[in-house]
């Protein structure tokens, strides 16, 4: 006995010793990593019409951004009472995206909001875009570190940070550390209810409640927790094949579970409990599947094959990565009941969500993908726990399998880091490179510098046309399309078209007279002054200046 004791002492001895070293080295790597992206994250945002100013050159984010900042501004808006502002905080109006992600949004920027209010401090519009792009970029580095914790418990320094550097470059996600997007938040949520499953190991426990309090916040902020409903049935089968739960409490268990992400969506949105809100929530969220099902501006196909050729294989990695990943994961669950639970729980997952996607969704954005393909990635992992050294000297058919997942993790890697840099490269110069800017430079040369001060414009426009909030005019952007009933609405003196929507609209001109107007400068009482490779801009007769 004393023996036994003496052995598990030692044992957790060099594991703690094992973890001094780890810990402050995967520490260090969270803090480059995050500083990464302090350059990027500094361009791009000048003021806040430019977020919406790269659809051209970074088209998977569109204008995203734009419009969930000026939501988030409009919360953050003191509305002259404290039941007025408590209203702009509460009624945000963004519904493709849930109130958590606004509200910890809100949260991160509030100290700006204060220096701005009560110091009377101009602070610019860069510096609020910088702190809600790093906290994105927070939301992935801790996901990535709870996967690494999951596999290694921070006890090898070289597995640790293999994995953590091999998640952490997957160009999808490193892309997405550049941009304020509720996909990395979502994707902490899934993570931590894997985790939540892990740690309550078939107890059903508090943890087994975390875990459904986390899929209802996944679902209160992109839907997308529904999709736990494979998972969490694989858990109480799996409790049930151990005998570690009746089937009676099973369904107990399962209904409890139900309940508790129930309310914790609502309590993450609470406007939902409004009847017509929640109208209106259904309403939109149906639109947005309509709308990434047959893509933006023409219909796209939906499949593995088109997903794979012009999505996956650039933005998450080739094919022969994802089926090393699953049959490790398989192998995981069959072979090594220390990691069934978390193999499990990742390949059950990952299935429904990704089948939806692939055949469903052909709007081909990869950070769809991000919340189920970051744990499915990490499952290379299950080879970490392989006995590698056989003690009779035979063969050990491990070793042949771990050498082909390091050989295939490293070719990989080898991609991720070029697509990377380049990605890296884009987000730096953007503002270089944006069409959008450019197409603005133009038409302050053809136009708006010769415009008498005394002159005030209305001006209408796409607002993917960039154009920078200034007093000598008046601004009406709009997302859909126009026609001459909303010209005639605002009766402006500049109107600002993106060429491409002009090319593929004004073929059709019996259905979209206006664009096929646009094309041919004749818009009724309008006349072109500038046309570039992106934009078209159109003045009244009576604004031109003489």
């Amino acid at each position: 006995m004393k023996v036994r004791c003496g052995a598990n002492v030692a044992r957790r001895e060099r594991t703690l010793s094992r973890q001094r070293f780890s810990v402050p080295t995967v520490v260090l790597l969270s803090m480059v990593y995050l500083a990464i992206f302090v350059q990027p994250n500094l361009t791009g945002a000048k003021d806040r019409n430019m977020l919406s100013a790269f659809w051209t050159e970074l088209q998977m984010y569109g204008t995203d951004e734009f419009a969930q900042f000026v939501a988030l501004m409009h919360m953050a808006t003191w509305g002259g009472s404290a039941y007025e502002t408590l209203k702009n905080v509460l009624f945000y109006n963004q519904f493709p995206y849930g109130y958590p992600f606004f509200l910890l949004s809100l949260v991160a920027i509030l100290p700006l909001k204060l220096i701005n209010g009560f110091l009377g401090v101009d602070v610019p519009t860069t510096a609020y875009v910088f702190v809600l792009r790093e906290l994105n970029a927070l939301f992935m580095l801790l996901s990535i570190l709870l996967l690494v914790y999951l596999w290694t418990r921070f006890k090898s320094v070289f597995k640790s940070t293999a994995l953590f550097v091999l998640l952490a470059s997957v160009p999808a996600v490193f892309f997405n550390n550049m941009y304020w997007h509720p996909d990395s938040l979502v994707t902490l949520f899934a993570v931590f209810t894997i985790f939540c499953f892990v740690k309550d190991d078939l107890s059903f426990g508090i943890w087994f409640y975390l875990a459904a309090a986390s899929c209802g916040l996944a679902a209160g902020t992109k839907v997308i927790g529904v999709f736990f409903f494979l998972a969490v049935a694989s858990y109480l089968l799996l409790g049930i094949i151990q005998l570690r739960v009746p089937l009676k409490d099973a369904f107990k268990y399962a209904l409890a579970f139900v309940v508790v992400m129930v309310l914790t969506f609502f309590a993450a949105n609470p406007l939902l409990t409004i009847p017509s809100v929640a109208k209106e929530y259904v309403s939109t969220l149906r639109s947005v599947v309509d709308l990434t099902a047959r893509g933006y501006n023409s219909s796209r196909t939906a499949g593995p094959v088109a997903w794979y050729e012009e999505a996956l294989r650039d933005w998450l990695g080739f094919w022969w990565l994802y089926l090393a990943a699953f049959l490790l994961a398989l192998a995981g669950i069959i072979y090594n009941p220390k990691r069934r639970i978390l193999n499990l729980m990742v390949l059950t997952w990952m299935a429904p969500l990704s089948l939806y996607i692939l055949y469903s969704i052909g709007l081909k954005s990869s950070y769809y993908f991000i919340p189920v393909f970051l744990p499915m990635l990490s499952c290379v992992a299950n080879v970490f726990d392989w006995q590698l050294r056989s003690e009779s000297g035979a063969r050990n058919p491990a070793r042949v399998v771990a050498a082909a997942t390091i050989v295939v993790c490293l070719i990989q890697f080898g991609y991720y880091a070029y697509n990377d840099s380049n990605l890296y490269r884009s987000v730096v110069n953007r503002e270089s490179r944006s069409t959008a800017l450019r197409f603005y430079r133009a038409l302050d040369d053809a136009y708006l510098a010769k415009v008498p001060e005394d002159k005030h414009l209305t001006v209408v426009r796409e607002v993917k046309l960039y154009l920078p909030a200034s007093p000598k005019w008046e601004d009406h952007f709009k997302y859909g399309l126009m026609d001459y009933d909303y010209i005639s609405t605002w009766n402006p003196d500049l109107i600002l078209l993106s060429k491409i929507t002009v090319q593929q609209l004004a073929p059709q001109d019996k259905v979209y007279s206006f664009y096929h107007d646009a094309q041919t400068d004749s818009l009724k009482g309008f006349r072109k002054i500038v046309e570039t490779d992106f934009g078209l801009a159109f003045v009244k007769g009576s604004a031109l200046p003489q």
